[in-house]
């Protein structure tokens, strides 16, 4: 009987435990898309590459072609280019999150918002794919991937 206990009680806590972490780690990804967010409609390129993992192979790719860019300075030299002409922000009506130990990744569905410097908005649907790395215990961005959905109206 206490064996049958025991083994119940610490199931119980493992379960617990297990649910705890998912959700703490779902909370600390939606923050980091949030700040991702808040980055873009601020253009805040340094607040974006301080968002990325410090590692060479980081990777930003848009939704328009050629739009490909690998490593700390050609993203940053991307991102400067993007806010220097615009702010974005996005609408996430769908967000799934999923993560393995020290990796996690997101989907988002939703709207982008493109304001251009002369207030000009324009407002498409946008989903977009990132993977993040944990790092002394924060979450960091390895791969941003946008796509415009094809045939989708507004």
């Amino acid at each position: 009987m206490r064996k049958a206990f025991l083994l119940t009680t610490v199931t119980i806590i493992l379960c617990t435990n297990s649910y705890a972490q998912k959700a703490g780690t779902e909370k600390e990804i939606r923050t980091s898309l949030q700040l991702w967010n808040n980055a873009a409609k601020r253009r805040d390129t340094i607040a974006i590459m301080n968002m990325f993992d410090k590692a060479e192979d980081i990777m930003v790719v848009g939704s328009d072609s050629g739009e490909i860019f690998k490593g700390p300075a050609s993203v940053k030299e991307f991102m400067s280019f993007l806010f220097a002409q615009y702010s974005f922000s996005w609408d996430m009506k769908r967000i799934d999150i999923s993560y393995n130990e020290n990796t996690a990744w997101a989907f988002t569905d939703g709207n982008m918002t493109v304001t251009d410097n002369n207030g000009g908005i324009i407002v498409t649907p946008y989903r977009f794919t990132a993977i993040f790395v944990k790092r002394n215990d924060e979450w960091k961005w390895r791969l941003y991937n946008g796509s415009i959905p094809k045939g989708e109206e507004q």
